[in-house]
């Protein structure tokens, strides 16, 4: 089992007509090697997968990530009070750079987000090696100092 850190940042929108590199996210989850989302390892991790998210008014969130019904990633936002929703392209469609992806934030609002890149950050032979990677805080999440 491996964990990929994928990195989005907002795609162009008729607001952010050239997007805007200061607004990303940051998701740690079980991708396979043909970049589909292993979903059977993110049930075994649910709750575990972790998210950063960086407003541009400098507002930085993180939280964990639940596989919900269908093709979606709910995002807990934990203390913040908020959640939000990624909405993946399929179960088998694999995830690249330059896809894009919707993301419902924690004001419920949608921005296209688009994958930047897409990297290993850690990998194992099993499941309750990649709980335990994620539940001892790496990757390590913003302090709670930072949260806006």
């Amino acid at each position: 089992m491996s964990i990929t850190h994928v990195e989005l940042e907002l795609a162009r929108e008729p607001a952010h007509p050239y997007g805007n590199r200061d607004y990303t996210y940051d998701l740690y989850l079980p991708i396979r090697t043909d970049g589909r989302l292993d979903g059977d390892r993110a049930r075994c991790c649910d709750g575990h997968c972790r998210f950063r998210c960086q407003k541009p008014d400098g507002c930085k969130a993180h939280g964990t990530i639940r596989l919900s019904g269908g093709d979606r990633l709910e995002l807990d936002y934990g203390n913040t009070g908020g959640g939000g929703e990624v909405s993946l392209p399929g179960k088998d469609v694999p995830l690249r750079p330059g896809q894009l992806l919707p993301i419902a934030d924690d004001d419920g609002e949608a921005h296209l987000f688009q994958v930047l890149s897409m990297r290993q950050e850690w990998s194992g032979p099993g499941e309750a090696e990649a709980e335990r990677w994620l539940a001892a805080g790496s990757p390590n999440p913003m302090p709670a100092d930072d949260l806006g």
